[in-house]
């Protein structure tokens, strides 16, 4: 059955100083919007109602899209940080003297070095100072599949993660989570311990591109929904990586610099709501109410009726009733995604998408040689 339309918009002025002082006294409007008694509530509706997209999308967009920056810095930060073009020393077995070659000269893992150590002060990245080479080179590059690796499994598990426990605790435990195992990276005092430290960070960096989509989405209406797969603030953290490496020769200075930098967002915590539709579809009316005072807040709209959100959950139930009654609830995850139309639409997405990220990353990781 078809979604009915919103008939009518009842506006009403609420005195917030019942003591009457015409000087203090402050007003609040509200909507009432009628539907049929059996019809349904879009959250999208509500949306529109509030603003569509003004002020607060606006803010929650760019506050959202903000940690790419440092995600991306984290992700890259392999290229400075794990190059093989820095100095080594070759020592000529029967002489004082020694020449400097870069890690990727063929000479270092020849029998004409007696010994190859190091050279200079500080160490431009952890192939210098762990002597990644020769026969060990291979660990340089083993790291890296590592922090692929935890991208991949936080991109399985965010999404499963946020639909339990929310949008909000998992957008900013993911954050958290790269930040503090890409800090953690510039600590270790091994390839060992770096290597598993670059496996959490991207388990958080795979976890927040997931959740971020999501969360972003459920603030939106559907023709502002295409901002989160267009606009991308990724080449802001390559830019930045770059200048900061152009500075700071220690890698361990900048990859702790670099990756500190995603805690910034935790200031933005007490201004980024959960998402009505998780709230709604938790039975969490009340909160979900809130947040719809603060959207209407921000955007200088009228503020919706209680009896509005009441209906709004409703809808929500009536509609995971349907869902189940549709889908089936023994229905598994997998026999699902291989129906005949989800397998149409979902080849071609996936091949697409391991084809850009095949080629950028394999671009973009191969410079540091």
């Amino acid at each position: 059955m078809e979604t009915p339309k919103l008939q009518s918009i009842a506006l009403r002025s609420i005195n917030l100083n019942p003591e009457g002082n015409s000087s203090t006294n402050e007003t609040k409007r509200r909507t009432s919007l009628q539907v049929s008694t059996n019809g349904y509530i879009k959250i999208e509706d509500v949306y529109n109602e509030l603003g569509a997209y003004s002020w607060f999308q606006f803010t929650i967009t760019i506050l959202l899209m903000l940690p790419e920056i440092s995600m991306a810095m984290i992700v890259i930060a392999p290229i400075f940080t794990g190059t093989s073009n820095v100095p080594f020393a070759c020592l000529i077995e029967g002489s004082i003297v020694h020449e400097i070659y870069t890690g990727i000269h063929p000479i270092l893992c020849s029998v004409n070095c007696s010994k190859v150590i190091p050279h200079g002060q500080q160490y431009a990245s952890i192939v210098q100072e762990w002597n990644l080479i020769c026969d060990r080179a291979w660990i340089n590059d083993f790291c890296l599949s590592i922090q692929m690796m935890g991208m991949m499994t936080g991109a399985f598990t965010a999404s499963i993660l946020a639909d339990r426990f929310g949008r909000k605790n998992i957008f900013f435990l993911t954050t958290m989570l790269a930040g503090t195992f890409g800090v953690a990276s510039g600590l270790a005092p091994n390839e060992y311990l770096y290597a598993a430290s670059r496996f959490f960070a991207g388990v958080g960096v795979g976890g927040y591109f997931v959740v971020y989509s999501i969360y972003l989405i459920e603030f939106l209406t559907p023709s502002w929904r295409t901002l989160c797969g267009c606009i991308s603030l990724w080449f802001l953290g390559e830019m930045f990586l770059t200048l900061a490496a152009y500075f700071i020769s220690s890698w361990r200075i900048l990859i702790i610099i670099t990756s500190a930098t995603v805690f910034l967002v935790i200031l933005t915590y007490p201004v980024i709501p959960e998402s009505p539709r998780y709230l709604l579809c938790n039975g969490c009316t009340e909160e979900a109410g809130k947040v719809f005072v603060q959207i209407a807040n921000w955007n200088n709209k009228i503020h919706i009726s209680s009896e509005v959100v009441q209906k709004l959950q409703e809808s929500v139930k009536e509609e995971e009733k349907a869902s189940r009654k549709t889908v089936g609830v023994k229905t598994s995850v997998v026999s699902l995604l291989l129906t005949r139309p989800m397998i149409y639409q979902l080849v071609p997405f996936l091949l697409s998408w391991f084809a850009c990220s095949f080629v950028y990353y394999g671009i973009t990781f191969n410079t540091k040689k």
